[in-house]
């Protein structure tokens, strides 16, 4: 975008840890909007969201590299429990060096929603949903990128898509065709146990977890994101009109 993010930079300046760059050029996501830049294909005169992923994992300095969206709420044990998974497929047989010498990836199996508008969660796992189709089962449990956690070497076998839309998807997808990258999905351990929350607000890109206008999954109670809920709060009284996600 064309200014930085205020938010980001007053982060940097509080915490050594985060290191925040801002590029002064056009963002690819508004061509897409504006049906300028079809999904799969590179921008023109302007970056895509693959490119700034692939700036981003280049400019960091860790062996592993996690994923968040913006909008999702993420559990403070997160990124404990899915460094923990990624490590479990780390095979003995890979010699010295561990995570650092082998490429690898993992991904949520199942995950919880959030529904800004209704202050409602629900639960989805694609692969026990009666009403996921077939053909997307695969799709929904491998292509989302919010909670994606893998290796450097992971990312150097194979680098994200210079595209706007589905970026993740195609860079899993890849990977997976790969013999030598071990390529994880992660169950939660109760349905109740938060980890993520893909939210719904009403500016979403995308409506994954539907199909059509019927929600898909289950409604529930998670535990685990009680110090997100604090944030949920104050941003529903900033934004009091945010709209929920379709009915079920």
């Amino acid at each position: 975008g064309v200014l930085p993010s205020q938010f980001l930079e007053a982060k940097a300046k509080d915490d050594r840890r985060v290191v925040y760059r801002h590029y002064p050029v056009r963002d690819a996501k508004q061509d897409l909007i504006l049906g300028k830049t079809r999904p799969y294909e590179p921008p023109t005169n302007c970056w895509s969201l693959g490119l700034k992923r692939n700036m981003a994992v280049a400019l960091a300095s860790g062996d592993v590299i996690a994923h968040f969206d913006d909008d999702d709420l993420y559990a403070a044990c997160y990124l404990d429990f899915m460094f923990q998974k990624l490590q479990e497929q780390v095979p003995q047989a890979d010699g010295p060096g561990g995570l650092a010498a082998t490429a690898a990836i993992v991904t949520l199996a199942e995950w919880h929603c959030f529904d800004f508008g209704a202050g409602r969660f629900w639960h989805i796992n694609p692969k026990t949903d009666p009403n996921v189709l077939e053909s997307w089962r695969d799709e929904m449990c491998y292509g989302y990128g919010f909670s994606y956690v893998y290796t450097r070497k992971a990312w150097k076998v194979q680098a994200f898509p210079d595209t706007e839309d589905c970026e993740d998807d195609v860079f899993m997808s890849r990977l997976r065709r790969q013999r030598h990258v071990h390529v994880g999905l992660v169950k939660l351990p109760s349905l109740e146990s938060g980890l993520v929350a893909h939210s719904y607000h009403g500016n979403n890109t995308g409506i994954c977890e539907f199909r059509g206008t019927k929600r898909l999954g289950t409604v529930c109670e998670p535990f685990g994101f009680e110090g997100a809920m604090q944030i949920v709060a104050s941003t529903r009284r900033k934004v009091p009109n945010l709209r929920s996600a379709p009915p079920a």
